[in-house]
């Protein structure tokens, strides 16, 4: 199976004044993974641990300290335009899209900004308001959305250009119950389709459920690795806490 994604000890490093004294917050410390091609690889770990931080490197928006990391065997520090055209990116569900056009209208202005052409963007945009269960909202204001509905959309918008690669940060935050169980199906269908997808998230049972293999970050470095059944087989049945920076950050698996 060929790596779609490939980080390789990923340095970044946050550095703040406050009065005089100059601290160094070490986001990501010699971070390293990799995921394959055509499936759904969780990035596990609490607020804090360096999800978002990975998730912005791997997009292009933040430039390593030092390390490198690829996608579809492009780099992302040197061939930062080329790594653009095959990935669809979601940070937070409702960044970016305009609350006075419709669903629709948001997807097809997104597309074009993509360089599709207008008529191809309307039928592309049709096309994904279909897969997402959207072509019923597609003429709602995008203001008039849940915040299910605005998840779906999100990840809608990352598939306009069709790329091979998602990478999405914590798709289901905030969502119900039900809407989270949608947009977890969602996904599942996506990898049907061939889509490599790495998932940030903070709840153990979604990346269970979703991911065929997890990586668990904290303090910026990965501590725990495997397929699911491999995770399951290192706890033995026994009940693990592995304790993420804080007592309210704890994760539980058993």
């Amino acid at each position: 199976m060929s790596e779609e994604i490939v980080a390789e000890e990923l340095i970044k490093i946050y550095r703040t004044k406050k009065g005089r004294k100059k601290e160094e917050i070490r986001a990501l410390d010699k971070l390293s993974f990799t995921a394959n091609k055509g499936e759904i690889f969780g990035l596990l770990g609490p607020n804090g641990a360096g999800k978002t931080t990975t998730v912005k490197i791997l997009s292009t928006v933040l430039m390593p300290d030092s390390g490198e990391a690829f996608i579809d065997g492009k780099s992302v520090v040197r061939e930062k335009e080329e790594v653009r055209k095959v990935i669809g990116v979601t940070f937070t569900v409702e960044k970016g899209f305009y609350n006075r056009l419709t669903g629709k209208e948001n997807l097809v202005y997104f597309g074009v900004l993509r360089g599709m052409s207008f008529s191809d963007a309307r039928r592309r945009a049709d096309e994904l308001l279909d897969l997402v269960g959207l072509s019923d909202d597609k003429n709602r204001l995008f203001e008039e959305y849940s915040l299910g509905m605005k998840a779906k959309l999100a990840i809608a918008r990352t598939l306009m250009h069709d790329p091979p690669v998602l990478i999405l940060d914590e798709p289901t935050i905030g969502l119900d119950p039900i809407a989270a169980r949608n947009v977890r199906k969602l996904l599942a269908e996506l990898r049907k389709e061939g889509k490599t997808i790495l998932l940030t998230t903070h709840n153990m049972r979604e990346a269970e459920e979703l991911c065929d293999r997890i990586s668990m970050i904290d303090r910026g470095r990965i501590v725990l690795s495997g397929t699911v059944d491999e995770l399951k087989k290192f706890v033995g049945g026994k009940v693990v806490v592995i304790d993420f920076l804080s007592a309210e950050n704890r994760v539980q698996w058993g």
